[in-house]
Order: structure tokens, then sequence, then C-alpha cells
């Protein structure tokens, strides 16, 4: 079974039915199992893009407070040197700290998949140069 770690597009899609993704969201979320891992970043850019979403953020609440949905267990401190330097190595590319955050989490999560809009995740390798496995729209 892999872990479904989750991007931010993906989260938005999922709430706000106008995203050209929600449909691509809501219908690949009733496939995922067990509870989606995030970051703080994330979970940041989420409450910022749902903002102008109807009753959006609120969403997002009710499905943090359901820890067999969403779990952040990850934690910046423990994968500091590891996440800066994917921010420094891919510092010509559209990474976000968010996107190292993500990264970082397949690298220390054993079968993990991500699950996200962003087709840039195909430029981003692990160490060895191995490809991050995704779930997207594309």
């Amino acid at each position: 079974m892999n872990t479904v770690i989750a991007d931010t597009g993906p989260l938005v899609a999922l709430w706000d039915p106008s995203d050209q993704h929600h449909n691509w969201a809501f219908e690949s979320s009733k496939t995922l199992v067990g509870p989606l891992h995030i970051c703080e970043a994330v979970l940041t850019e989420a409450f910022f893009l749902l903002a102008c979403v109807p009753r959006g953020r609120e969403k997002l609440i009710v499905a943090l407070r359901k820890p067999a949905f969403i779990k952040m267990p990850w934690v910046f401190d423990d994968n500091r040197r590891f996440t800066l330097d994917l921010l420094e190595k891919y510092r010509d590319t559209p990474a976000s700290l968010a996107d190292a955050c993500l990264v970082s989490m397949v690298e220390n999560i054993k079968n993990a998949v991500i699950w996200t809009t962003d087709s840039h995740f195909n430029i981003y390798r692990l160490p060895g140069g191995k490809k991050i496995p995704l779930i997207t729209p594309h």
C-alpha cells in the first residue's frame, strides 16, 4: 500500500468546484487509501488559496479535524538540511518550499506517492536520480 502525500493543488481542487482539476481531484480522492500526508507549507498554501472559495477554509478545517483523512507527521526541523539542499538544487525551477518538503517526505516515507496537479514534479529527482512516483491528471 502506498502512502499518499498531498500537494496543494488537489486539496484546493477538491473543495473548489471552479478549479480546472476539481472533477479529477474528487474522483481520484475516492481511490486513495489511508490518510493523506501533508506538511505545514502545503497547509499554508491551501488555506491561502481556499480563502476565496465559499466555505473552502471551513471544509479544510473539517478535514484537518479527522486524523484518518489528513496527517502531518513530517517535521521540518528533522529534515531541514535535505529540504534546503533541494531548494538550492532546483533554484532555477518553480520549486517552492512546499515542493521541497514533499520531495523530502517521499525520500523519508517508504512506498510514498505524491498526489499533485503540478507537472514540475516530473523534474525533481530523489537521490540516485530516482523519479518521484506521482498521481496526476496529466
